[in-house]
């Protein structure tokens, strides 16, 4: 282990993240370690939305993130679990896996006492990739939104943006378990018809051939009481505009607008949120971190019953995280999209 293969953010993206904004590196590993730090060995990269936020710049008085940027020339961020192949850190012993966000780099040094994000265990006998998904951060995102945020109720109409992803995907199938008419929105007839298929939501918009604002109006004519956003820009506003009395939306992610400074460009009714007096409302999970646990073993329980389904699309290899990556933004993966280092 003298090596460390990195994908470096050479400068920062304009849009879309290209590969010319991003250099392959080799690191030089140290032949020892100092006090308390650790060397993790990544096993998997969750390619999720917000590392594309991360690339963009911290300016002043700037609110788009709680974590530090990626800083230009550094490994990219982003969610992984690793394990601890060397270790000086008494409670890091080697063998252990971890939760962290060092991101896109095959090894990462640290000392856990000055993480920015701090690492999570994860259990010995607990599958790698569950964890990473549907009981990792975004399976908790989706369980939190709803049972904190939007708080559905028998009967009321709920509506989930980015629905076929998998964040979306564990919402609606919550809310379909609080006997909640669930109606998700997202990208294709294949995505769809998984949608009402698989997962037995009551109806799928697919917003690449359909206008979403006119479609709500068919299928949720009283207005929707709840909505989970995953997507924002031109879709929220399309949902705003079917909002009911009092009606909730809980903000969870704006992948719609992280390539353009994480900044919303479509514009919002926001007379219609006075009057209809609509609860707009942003979350992070770690806003109940010391509810985790219990919401796991929740989600876990549904799963083994069958109530919740959930899919991981995996890839192979770490020089294919970008081009992996790129597909998030696309709509071209299916479900948590994950890549293995297959080293």
């Amino acid at each position: 282990m003298t090596s460390n293969r990195q994908w470096i953010l050479k400068r920062r993206p304009e849009a879309a993240l290209r590969d010319e904004d991003l250099e392959l590196k080799t690191a030089v590993l140290p032949a020892s370690l100092e006090r308390r730090q650790v060397l993790l060995k990544t096993l998997y990269v969750h390619l999720a939305p917000t590392t594309r936020n991360w690339m963009n710049p911290r300016r002043e008085n700037d609110r788009n993130s709680l974590y530090p940027e990626t800083k230009v020339g550094e490994p990219v961020k982003g969610p992984a679990i690793s394990e601890v192949v060397a270790s000086s850190h008494p409670d890091y012993p080697i063998g252990s896996r971890w939760f962290n966000v060092e991101g896109w780099q095959e090894f990462a040094l640290i000392n856990p006492d000055d993480a920015t994000h701090p690492l999570g265990r994860i259990a010995e006998a607990a599958d790698v990739i569950q964890c990473l998904s549907v009981l990792g951060p975004n399976g908790l995102a989706a369980y939190f939104g709803v049972e904190k945020i939007g708080k559905p109720q028998a009967g009321e109409t709920v509506i989930v943006s980015g629905a076929a992803g998998s964040t979306g995907s564990v919402a609606a199938q919550i809310a379909k378990l609080k006997g909640c008419k669930v109606i998700g929105i997202a990208g294709g007839s294949a995505k769809c018809a998984w949608l009402t298929r698989e997962l037995g939501l009551d109806a799928a918009i697919d917003y690449k051939s359909e206008r979403v604002e006119s479609r709500l109006r068919q299928l949720a004519p009283a207005g929707v009481d709840f909505f989970f956003d995953n997507v924002g820009g031109e879709i929220l506003s399309a949902v705003v505009e079917n909002m009911a009395v009092r009606g909730r939306i809980a903000l969870c992610g704006q992948i719609a607008t992280y390539n353009d400074g994480g900044r919303t460009v479509a514009p919002l009714n926001v007379m219609h949120l006075v009057y209809w007096r609509v609860k707009i409302e942003g979350f992070i999970m770690s806003d109940w971190w010391h509810e985790i646990e219990e919401a796991r073993s929740k989600i876990n329980e549904w799963i083994l019953q069958g109530k919740i389904k959930h899919r991981e699309d995996v890839r192979h290899g770490f020089e294919r995280i970008p081009t992996a990556f790129a597909d998030l933004f696309s709509g071209a993966n299916t479900g948590t999209l994950l890549v293995k280092m297959d080293s």
